[in-house]
């Protein structure tokens, strides 16, 4: 038997976002997520699970470019594109639809 798989929605904000700052993960309800951010070879470069339904994921040590969010909730999975631009003074992240 093949289980299916739903969807977990989830929304990115706030755009722009300073480097120093957080990507801020919002979900309908609040229950056990695990977050991976990954690079666009798939490598996870960060790991984080979190009870909530707003997080706050620091950004301030990630490169510039383009990378996959990733929620996973039991049965439920989302993953979204975002173009994270970060320079010295300021970056922000755009989600790529």
């Amino acid at each position: 038997m093949v289980e299916k798989i739903e969807k977990l929605l989830f929304r990115i904000a706030p755009i722009p976002v300073l480097s120093a700052g957080n990507l801020i993960i919002q979900l309908p309800s609040a229950k056990k997520v695990n977050l991976h951010l990954m690079d666009v070879n798939g490598m996870v470069v960060k790991f984080e699970k979190f009870n909530s339904s707003h997080y706050g994921l620091n950004m301030e040590d990630i490169r510039a470019g383009i990378y996959f969010v990733r929620l996973l909730r039991g049965n439920k999975v989302e993953t979204k594109k975002i173009l994270f631009k970060n320079s010295l003074y300021s970056g922000s992240i755009y989600p790529m639809e």
